[in-house]
């Protein structure tokens, strides 16, 4: 059965459009570049044909000094497989640039396509230690072979191998990244208490390799959230997903995909909370009160965190009635977590109707989303006749929870 304990709430909000941004997105991609395998003997003058892998491997070192990620990991797949036709095994560069074909596909978010140069790495660092270092290697196929098969038998391989680059072995933005991934992956088959590994070590890498990057850290931290609600661990998961939202802090645009995404999984959490301990609090600021981190949070530091920091806030545009009326719940998707949630951003027309609606966030799985917005379009809303017509626009945040 679904409870619904009366968690949603209408924002008015002004809103600009602007482009789609993916939520939790993995930044800095600068640092790693020292990774790079360096080419024995490599000429710094254009090579007289593009049978000569060099040539390649010039472009990929300039399309990486430029930034350009995507390019650097065609230039370096090229370098790669033209080394294979040409030289074969008796070149020692042959190593390098297979694992650099590995790294740049991983780091392109392409791991799956990783895995064939990452075998290669593995096999080329036994024959040529000095050009790769087989950890390093090793980690790489690991990592690749878990994201195409996210099964535990994966975790279980990739474990030590992300053991063995960590702890100051490696200065790669990839192995935080990785403990994200390893993470997600472990939670879909239900292993919280292996998830929860995953992110405190994560964490760690996190702090060494990437202690500015905020994306990184709220990430661990909904998915500790995410490992909470799985355990039974209720109010710790509140703690949690406010400690992934003051770690981002306030919204940064009127479009804030990431912002929404968490306030989503903080309302979710709630729900789930007040669903089991039947916590008469429609704010939750008992929720918080009430957790093992009593007092932890301010109450203000909450207000400021939801409170919309740009112009054209209008309180005055209400919904008419109330309850989640015409939402079909996606009962089927339970096995998915305890909770789940959207926020969903309605434009309205002077009537008070929605004409069409963005939904900013959708946990944990985009069907939720459509169910929302499948209730949302059938609401209406009382609109002040002064209201200008880039003011009409709401924010809807749903949370729901499951229980037995």
């Amino acid at each position: 059965m679904i409870t619904f304990k009366g968690l949603s709430r209408d924002l008015a909000a002004c809103v600009v459009k602007r482009g789609l941004v993916s939520a939790l997105i993995f930044t800095g991609l600068a640092a790693p570049l020292a990774q790079a395998q360096t080419m024995a003997g490599a000429s710094t003058q254009p090579a007289s044909t593009t049978d000569d892998p060099l040539t390649f491997y010039r472009a990929y070192e300039v399309a990486f000094a430029a930034g350009d990620v995507a390019a650097a990991s065609t230039a370096a797949q090229s370098a790669w497989r033209t080394g294979e036709r040409v030289w074969g095994e008796g070149n020692a560069n042959l190593a390098g640039l297979a694992f650099n074909a590995a790294w740049s596909l991983v780091l392109e978010g392409k791991a799956v396509e990783a895995r064939e140069p990452a075998r290669r790495a593995v096999a080329l660092a036994g024959r040529y230690p000095d050009k790769v270092n087989i950890k390093e290697a090793q980690f790489l196929e690991a990592y690749a072979n878990l994201i195409a098969t996210p099964t535990a038998p994966s975790l279980a391989a990739f474990q030590p191998a992300a053991l063995a680059v960590g702890n100051g072995g490696w200065g790669d933005y990839i192995l935080p990244k990785s403990y994200i991934d390893a993470a997600r992956v472990a939670l879909n088959v239900r292993n919280a208490n292996l998830a929860r590994q995953f992110i405190d070590v994560g964490l760690v890498e996190q702090e060494r390799l990437a202690p500015d990057s905020t994306s990184l850290r709220m990430g661990f931290y909904i998915l500790r959230t995410q490992a909470s609600l799985i355990s039974g661990n209720y109010g710790q998961a509140v703690n949690e997903a406010m400690e992934a939202r003051r770690a981002y802090g306030p919204q940064k645009s009127e479009r804030d995909v990431n912002w929404a995404t968490l306030s989503a999984w903080e309302s979710a959490a709630r729900a789930v909370y007040v669903s089991v301990y039947d916590v008469e609090s429609r704010i939750g600021s008992r929720v918080i009160h009430q957790t093992a981190q009593a007092g932890k949070w301010d109450y203000e530091e909450l207000i400021q965190l939801n409170r919309p920091p740009f112009a054209c806030t209008n309180d005055r545009i209400t919904r008419r009635g109330s309850g989640p009326t015409g939402i079909n719940f996606p009962t089927r998707e339970s096995s998915d977590g305890l909770a789940g949630g959207a926020f969903v951003r309605a434009k309205l027309d002077t009537e008070g109707r929605v004409i069409s609606t963005d939904i900013l966030a959708s946990l944990p799985r985009p069907v939720y989303g459509t169910a929302a917005v499948e209730g949302i379009r059938t609401w209406r809303y009382n609109v002040p006749a002064d209201t200008s017509e880039a003011c009409r626009y709401v924010d809807v945040e749903l949370s729901y929870a499951f229980s037995n």
